[in-house]
């Protein structure tokens, strides 16, 4: 029953909806978790502002320490059981922090957030999606994102609602109960395992052999350092944003209303992303890149030149060789033939 389950794939849209509420929920609760949930965290614990933003901090460091090792299980069983450890992982997360009174106990609780992160987020579900459908994962991979957008839209008001009603730790509780109890068991139903490909033995087994990019360290050392300021600034507004509002005399119920927007923006912006490219690319890289591509391919011709010019002189070389070589033989025919 259930290989004959696996055998007729789920439509895409089902998969992706399935993921896209589980990615709402997962950054709901872990990434934008602070913006509204540490206000009463600090009133009620007495704990440094700094502290309980900086769990987050733990959370991301640990999602990124773990990540080669979630690529590898994902890329030998498949993206199930990955998603079934976030979900668990989340559960347990978030259910602490609903029992920390004491600062060590929030902050271990936020390395198993860390650790649903890490297997949960978009870095996890993109190579699961990778997994199941190949080359073609790029149209899923775009409209899981723009699920994701959505999640401080809903979760910031979902949150603040449920704080005001049952308190900040009962909150906690009921976002660690739909991580297990419905997200789950959704995500699971979802991600079926692929079918292993056949393996076909016609040649040399090359797999071992990698081709390594000039300067490949400086390269990935910079764009290091570049997406972790890009990622620290954009994580710095959106952690503080509600915190910033309140700061300037906004109310809580308006802050959280003008965070809503945020989750918008990041949709209209992600869906304008390729239109975008293409005029960025028409209008203006193409003005910049357009002497340095005519260098190239005056380079190119006069690599051309040279290489034809080294051949001629190569076959001239060879025929005035080839030329001596029959003087050189005629001659001794002649020398042999007198002393005889």
């Amino acid at each position: 029953m259930r290989l004959a389950a696996e055998a007729h794939p789920l439509d895409r849209r089902v998969v992706i909806t399935a993921l896209g509420l589980a990615q709402i929920l997962a950054w709901g609760t872990s990434f934008y978790f602070p913006a509204v949930f540490s206000e009463p965290i600090v009133a009620e614990t007495g704990w440094s502002l700094g502290f309980v933003v900086g769990g987050t901090s733990i959370g991301l460091l640990t999602a990124g320490l773990i990540s080669p090792q979630v690529g590898r299980m994902i890329d030998a069983h498949g993206g199930r059981p990955v998603l079934l450890a976030s979900s668990l992982f989340y559960a347990a997360g978030l259910a602490l922090v609903g029992f920390s009174y004491a600062l060590p106990v929030y902050l271990l609780a936020w390395v198993l957030i860390g650790l649903g992160m890490g297997t949960g987020l978009y870095d996890a579900v993109f190579a699961a999606l990778g997994r199941m459908y190949g080359s073609e994962a790029r149209g899923p991979i775009t409209n899981l994102t723009l699920f994701g957008g959505f999640a401080s839209t809903i979760c910031w008001p979902l949150s603040a609602f449920m704080i005001e009603h049952v308190g900040w730790r009962g909150a906690c509780f009921i976002y660690a109960a739909l991580h297990l109890l419905v997200m789950l068991p959704l995500q699971v139903s979802v991600v079926r395992a692929p079918r292993k490909p056949e393996v076909k033995h016609s040649g040399p087994d090359l797999s071992g052999e990698t081709s390594r990019i000039h300067n490949e360290t400086v390269i990935f050392a910079l764009l290091a350092v570049v997406l972790s300021i890009a990622a620290g600034i954009g994580s710095i507004v959106v952690v503080h944003l509600l915190i910033f509002l309140q700061a300037r005399g906004v109310d809580f119920a308006t802050a959280v209303s003008l965070g809503t927007i945020f989750g918008p923006a990041q949709v209209g912006a992600r869906s304008a992303k390729p239109k975008m490219f293409e005029q960025l690319q028409e209008h203006f890289l193409d003005d910049i890149f357009g002497d340095f591509r005519g260098e190239a391919e005056r380079a190119d011709v006069a690599t051309q030149t040279r290489c034809t010019l080294v051949e001629e002189s190569q076959h001239i070389l060879l025929r005035r060789r080839n030329g001596l070589d029959s003087v050189s033989k005629k001659a001794r025919r002649q020398r042999d033939a007198g002393g005889r």
